[in-house]
């Protein structure tokens, strides 16, 4: 069947989202093999099978610590490969002022004031992106009033001079919001991503609060990734040293699918919570029976618990990070095939970035949380304008290694996966949609495997950087 591929309206959140639905418009879900994709491609081992060394450590803890460390301050202007300046300022400072996603990893305890002027221009910021037209979920636009109701929550008037943080920690994965409000908020009628969604926080990550809101539901937090809103009762406080004791273990063990379900009883008859792919949490037994964790919990004051934790053996969890090698990066990718598109990591789920950098954390790789934050977190980035000639991008991309090389520009990004016959495959987070030659719409907007140049792409004419996340 000839496919026809569309072009997809890019909003001003920058990422892809359907355009050009008529009414009567067919509409389906496009099947779970992609044109010029084969059944055998579906599974890691396929492309594992085809690398020189599969089981080569690529980075070894101490290098990932170290690359850890410079992404806390890595410069933001490098040189293309023509030796041009390339900027990803324009980037970060969007991303930044309208949903609080930062470039630069930071420890959230490392914030011990926090000038109550600079939270008011934070707050002037998101209500820019929150006053324009907006629609609910039911497709109807916001009023003013309703508007006003999420504002007054902000509880500004109560922000004073100088900001004392408290430190808590995130115990159960939560929604970091631009507004201080679980609604979604659309930009057109037929829209989908969520203009309010920022990112997801995983149990276990540290935040330093700023802020609460006035019906003490919400609180404005800084984490190592982002500022924004999150609800109250997923979060717990305690004392600084409580806290590290907590973070720092050397005994813990890290979901590597995507999430694993805890049980309060060693037989694992009563759900406790679930962690999610790329979360860790402190272990403290471990048996042919299964796995014995510290969870942590709010209590009714808001301080942090530990409560007792059982997962069972054969979860797809492991014991510390796993180690970097072309085999874990594809495998891990791979369980995550199918898995359906969440903007931002709404509905629980995850955008392309958001899978990428959830892959990197079961390695202890921590980047910020957008599409050029990864790319540009290693000091292999080859940068490019985008009209460069396909023939060059594609000699820059012969010359990585699958698994560990990423593809993109400031909205999208996939994980190269190799050659085959001369075509280039890749395996990412797709919000595209594709059209046959009966003008049905096809959409994917899931985890797939597909050919960089075939339905559903992203075709090398809008690529503009090419990296390896490797030391």
């Amino acid at each position: 069947m000839k496919i026809i591929i569309t072009l997809i309206v890019i909003y001003t959140s920058v990422f892809f989202i359907s355009a050009g639905v008529c009414q009567n418009q067919k509409v389906i879900e496009a099947p779970l093999i992609l044109p010029n994709i084969s059944e055998e491609m579906l599974h890691p081992e396929f492309w594992i099978n085809r690398l020189v060394n599969p089981d080569k450590i690529i980075m070894t803890p101490e290098q990932i610590a170290e690359m850890n460390t410079k992404n806390r301050s890595r410069s933001i202007v490098i040189k293309d490969i023509n030796g041009d300046p390339f900027s990803i300022e324009k980037t970060i400072r969007y991303k930044d002022q309208s949903i609080g996603a930062m470039y630069h990893t930071e420890d959230p305890f490392g914030m011990t004031s926090f000038p109550g002027d600079s939270l008011r221009a934070r707050f002037e910021n998101h209500k820019q992106l929150f006053n324009r037209d907006l629609y609910d979920r039911r497709r109807v636009k916001y009023s003013e009033y309703a508007k006003q109701i999420v504002i007054d929550r902000m509880n500004e008037e109560h922000i004073p001079q100088t900001i004392n943080p408290r430190y808590g920690l995130i115990v159960k994965r939560t929604l970091n919001r631009a507004m201080p409000m679980n609604e979604a908020a659309y930009p057109g009628e037929n829209a989908w991503l969520d203009y309010m969604q920022s990112t997801g926080l995983e149990t276990g990550m540290p935040v330093a609060v700023l802020h609460m809101s006035t019906d003490k539901d919400w609180y404005y937090v800084r984490s190592d990734i982002s500022f924004g809103w999150v609800p109250a009762l997923h979060v717990a406080f305690a004392t600084t040293e409580a806290l590290k004791n907590y973070i720092n273990t050397k005994d813990f063990i890290v979901a590597v699918d995507h999430k694993i379900p805890v049980y309060t009883d060693p037989a694992f008859n009563n759900f406790l919570t679930e962690f999610y792919m790329g979360a860790r949490l402190k272990l403290t037994g471990y048996s042919g029976d299964g796995f014995i964790i510290s969870v942590p919990v709010r209590s009714f004051d808001g301080s942090l618990d530990l409560v007792p934790g059982y997962v069972k053996p054969d979860a797809a969890v492991n014991i510390g990070y796993q180690q970097y090698t072309q085999r874990n990066i594809i495998t891990t990718m791979f369980r995550l095939l199918n898995r359906p598109l969440g903007w931002a990591d709404s509905d629980y789920e995850r955008d392309c970035c958001g899978t990428i950098r959830a892959v990197h954390k079961t390695f202890g790789i921590i980047t910020g949380r957008w599409v050029t934050y990864i790319i540009h977190a290693t000091n292999h980035v080859f940068a490019f304008p985008v009209d460069t000639p396909i023939e060059r991008k594609y000699k820059i991309l012969d010359s990585c290694e699958p698994g560990i090389c990423v593809i993109g520009n400031e909205w999208h990004i996939m994980m190269y996966l190799g050659k085959i016959d001369g075509k280039y495959y890749v395996i990412q987070q797709n919000g595209l949609d594709y059209k046959t030659d009966d003008d049905t719409i096809m959409q994917v907007r899931r985890v797939c495997v597909n050919e960089t140049e075939s339905g559903p792409n992203f075709p090398a004419t809008m690529w503009t950087e090419i990296s390896e996340i490797k030391p």
